[in-house]
């Protein structure tokens, strides 16, 4: 697995990062409905092209969390990969 750089071993600390990194995942999460989801993944645009609808320009728009932080998606990403109770890195090593 490679060396380990933090281990929490404290229940509160462990429980306190595992709750970060669910917040973490429910930030990307959420974000990603506030910029419209099917949007952001293609899934509006191929639907629309298919049904042969000709989509307009989208408007500008900074919904919720984008009025108080520039990236959430990003913020979330951060949060949830660093707010981990055992952290390791890994050494990769070519054949």
């Amino acid at each position: 697995m490679g060396p380990v750089i933090w281990e929490v071993r404290n229940p509160t600390g462990h429980t306190l990062l595992q709750a970060l990194f669910w917040i973490g995942w429910g930030g990307v999460l959420v974000s990603t409905y506030l910029v419209d989801h099917f949007a952001l993944f293609g899934l509006k645009q191929v639907y629309n092209y298919l049904k042969g609808k000709d989509e307009g320009p989208i408007p500008f728009k900074s919904p919720a969390l984008y009025k108080m932080v520039r990236h959430p998606l990003y913020l979330g990403f951060i949060i949830a990969f660093w707010s981990t109770p055992r952290m390791t890195f890994a050494i990769c090593s070519s054949p």
